[in-house]
């Protein structure tokens, strides 16, 4: 028997005989030694926490062993933003055969960065689609066309950066301005409303929309493109190169949606 708080003079000596001890030595005096006390061994409970603790850092190694270009962010393991843009069609974009009045203007082809424009075997130039905004430059890497998303909708751009059009959202559809704040029209499902009277409207043919304004065809492009971004092939205060700009700009952004 024994008090609480007193020694056990046996159950001492077994642990300090298993206990390792190191020696101590001061200048000039006997050295002595010094008991060590040995570390605990985690408990199961310690060694579950701490399992929960490491779970998402393996993971995240785990995921990042599969894709490294997204586990470069830095040591908060972070992942490092992309300059590819991600789009509504990025992943499913199809070869496309754009006519403007009644002749084949360009085949545009699907590339990692957005389309590579071709006017038979010669290079036309290319479509870049970034993360909000697309750009078509001619063969030479001249830009002859921006589109770029704001905060009410978009807005098309001439090479000097200048506003061709606004395109800004209103109810299910769009309001029309040119750069100078004149109203244009307003885009209703897969048709445009022009403030002179006339529309911009679509038939369906072969497998391809058939754009016309006024009734006089202006364009075409396979039925891949969203209908409502089709329209924007008719708006001919455009350039060629701002029309289908705008078509694949809200083809990729709000094809599905509008």
């Amino acid at each position: 028997m024994y008090h609480h708080g007193a020694r056990r003079p046996l159950a001492d000596a077994q642990a300090r005989s298993r206990a390792p001890t190191i020696s101590v030595a001061r200048r000039g005096a006997p050295s002595y030694h010094r008991l060590v006390q040995p570390s605990p061994s985690p408990s199961l409970r310690q060694r579950l926490l701490r399992s929960r603790a490491l779970a998402p850092a393996l993971a995240l190694g785990l995921a990042c062993g599969g894709l490294t270009i997204a586990c470069d962010g830095g040591s908060n393991g972070e992942a490092a933003p992309s300059s590819a843009a991600t789009t509504k069609v990025s992943q499913g974009r199809v070869p496309l055969s754009i006519e403007i009045g009644g002749a084949a203007w360009a085949t545009a082809k699907p590339h990692p960065d957005g389309y590579k424009l071709k006017a038979g075997d010669a290079e036309r130039g290319k479509l870049k689609v970034e993360a909000d905004r697309v750009k078509l430059k001619d063969a030479a890497g001249a830009l002859k066309a921006k589109v770029k998303q704001k905060d009410d909708g978009f807005k098309i751009y001439n090479p000097d950066d200048s506003t061709a059009l606004k395109v800004k959202i209103k109810g299910d559809g769009y309001k029309l301005k040119l750069g100078d704040d004149r109203e244009l029209g307003r885009v209703k499902g897969s048709q445009v409303e022009l403030t002179s009277g006339g529309a911009v409207t679509l038939e369906h043919h072969g497998g391809r929309w058939i754009v016309r304004r006024d009734g006089a065809p202006e364009g075409s492009v396979d039925e891949a493109v969203a209908a409502g971004s089709a329209v924007f092939l008719g708006l001919t205060e455009l350039t060629v190169e701002q029309r289908v700009a705008a078509m694949v700009f809200h083809h990729e952004f709000h094809g599905a949606a509008r």
